[in-house]
């Protein structure tokens, strides 16, 4: 997450280590054909609201790994601080991918703060 976000902060182009990252991130197969689980129930609520945030603000579009981050933010979504909600819904919101589901229940965290 950091390491996309300074890319993203600096504006530099890096296509392929964003999509590095997002394979990276949400599984899929090695290049020796072997299977692997996405890391994303590994990341914190800040590093998922920061690695949304920075393909955002980079840019880069992922509906791969969009919706990963949103199926797993709405999993731990009472767990996520005001900023982190924000900064998801703003990334979800310039990136395009359309996930209502994620913006209600980010309303719904924020009410209840």
């Amino acid at each position: 997450a950091n390491l996309v976000w300074a890319f993203a902060k600096a504006g530099v182009p890096a296509e392929a280590l964003f999509g590095a990252v997002a394979r990276e991130a949400t599984g899929g197969a090695t290049l020796a054909g072997e299977k692997r689980s996405s890391r994303l129930p590994r990341f914190t609520t800040q590093e998922l609201a920061s690695t949304a945030f920075a393909f955002a603000r980079a840019e880069v579009r992922d509906t791969r790994l969009s919706n990963a981050i949103a199926s797993e933010s709405l999993r731990r979504i009472r767990t996520f601080n005001e900023q982190e909600l924000a900064n998801t819904a703003w990334a979800f919101a310039v990136t395009g991918v359309a996930r209502l589901d994620l913006f209600e229940a980010v309303a719904s965290a924020l009410m209840q703060k």
